[in-house]
């Protein structure tokens, strides 16, 4: 996986969570108790430390439980992509759809640069991709216990990142919403079921945080000033509230192709939920309850990030799974509208912009493979083995007449890399030190 033992068994990114874990597993430091700040809470630092001790514990070094721990960021990166597709079909789009709002997942780029980051995004977006799941399951089957397990998912996603705790607003607004008519005329039913999603959450948040429940009043008192300063961060430097400086940020994270796409198909399916509500279009029912969660969790993903300073790339790495099956679904009704109103030319345009677009977003992300491509004769023969399949693969997707089975194979293959590539090419990289780590791993 190209780029994942970058700077081992050092860290090339301070932020990256990992140095914590291995503190704790030194004995250094004890989790919100001796870190020096309380800015993350302690899922993923526990599941790290789980990785940690087995690995030490096999004899392993540092260098060793670094790369896994980045590995294992990396399959659940993976596991977002299908979790994507399943969540697609859920809400009724076609198989065809389905595989196109993976794509769009793994060509935005966000998720699949920090897919090789041993930290805690990806965590919490494989937890609201399990909360909106939850959550759309519920609301089609009505079954209470799907409620109470997205309010479990919502206390997972809260203890990967404090952010995650906003999307508790879409079980209850889903909640509210499909009882609204018992809200005035049965107010002991709604707010006793609120209270014990709220509980549940609770106890999720304390399975990954255990001292939030152990000791409570010590643990809250300093998450909340963490709280107060995590909004705050990049005040000095004049940066804009998110409601305005978010936009430039997203754009860069995405590229200009995945960023317009996404915009479009937010601001199409917004007005078309409004539409539908005052019966001026049809929306089938299923379709339109699911992208109203959809445009739910995003808006609730957003919340803290319009009022504060501190915006970065991989923040906005929750919205890009509903974005993108939205984006697919876009594209589809934009050709069926064209074909209802015997628009010929429209078609052939999409295809052009999407086959434009993609080989530009995957160009994003194939830049650093690319590097390591060319370092293969460099390399002993065990390491260059993977790569000499990767460079199958991609020659596989340059022949004109491809089967069905070769054309999955390369996919395959290509996905696991991009979701563990970096994103920018550093001009200043030190190739041939990358060649001694590879070298004496």
């Amino acid at each position: 996986m190209p780029g994942i033992e970058w700077g081992a068994p050092d860290l090339w990114n301070p932020d990256e969570l990992i140095w914590r874990v291995d503190s704790a597993l030194r004995g250094e430091i004890i989790f919100d108790e001796t870190e020096p700040d309380f800015n993350y809470p302690s899922l993923p630092k526990y599941v790290m430390y789980a990785i940690g001790w087995i690995v030490y514990g096999m004899g392993k070094s540092s260098f060793a439980f670094i790369l896994t721990t980045r590995i294992f960021s990396a399959i659940l990166g993976a596991t977002s992509g299908i979790l994507i597709y399943y969540l697609a079909r859920t809400i009724g789009t076609n198989k065809r759809l389905a595989l196109l709002s993976g794509l769009f997942y793994v060509i935005s780029g966000i998720a699949s640069a920090n897919g090789r980051f041993a930290h805690n995004d990806l965590y919490l977006q494989f937890f609201t991709i399990l909360c909106v799941y939850c959550v759309i399951k519920y609301q089609y089957t009505g079954t209470i216990t799907w409620l109470y397990t997205s309010f479990l998912m919502v206390g997972f996603a809260a203890s990967s990142k404090y952010t995650g705790g906003s999307l508790i607003l879409l079980p209850i607004l889903i909640f509210i919403g499909l009882n609204w008519n018992q809200v005035i005329t049965c107010r002991l039913f709604i707010v006793s079921r609120l209270i014990l999603g709220g509980l549940i959450a609770y106890l999720g948040y304390g399975i990954g945080t255990p001292k939030s429940i152990s000791s409570p009043i010590y643990y809250f008192s300093h998450v909340i000033q963490a709280l107060q300063n995590l909004t705050d961060y990049g005040f000095n430097f004049g940066t804009t509230i998110g409601l305005f400086g978010q936009w430039p940020v997203f754009k860069s994270a995405v590229g200009i192709f995945s960023y317009y796409l996404f915009i479009f198909a937010f601001l199409w399916f917004s007005c078309k939920l409004l539409l539908w509500k005052l019966g001026n279009v049809f929306f089938e029912p299923k379709q339109a309850y699911g992208t109203l969660v959809f445009i739910i969790a995003i808006m609730s993903f957003d919340l803290p990030f319009l009022i504060s300073i501190n915006y970065v790339e991989r923040y906005f790495i929750p919205f890009v799974p509903f974005l993108a099956i939205l984006s697919a679904w876009f594209v589809d009704e934009v050709i069926n509208i064209s074909k209802s109103k015997n628009w010929n030319f429209i078609q052939p345009v999409i295809i052009i912009l999407l086959v434009i677009g993609s080989i530009y977003s995957t160009l994003r992300l194939v830049s650093i493979s690319l590097l390591f491509i060319m370092m293969l004769a460099s390399l002993p023969v065990n390491i260059s083995q993977p790569f000499e399949a990767i460079k199958r693969a991609l020659n596989i997707l340059y022949i004109r007449l491809l089967s069905k089975k070769d054309v999955l194979n390369a996919l395959i293959t290509i996905l696991f890399i991009l979701l563990n590539g970096k994103e920018i090419l550093y001009q200043q990289a030190d190739v041939t030190n990358i060649i001694r780590v590879n070298r004496g791993y």
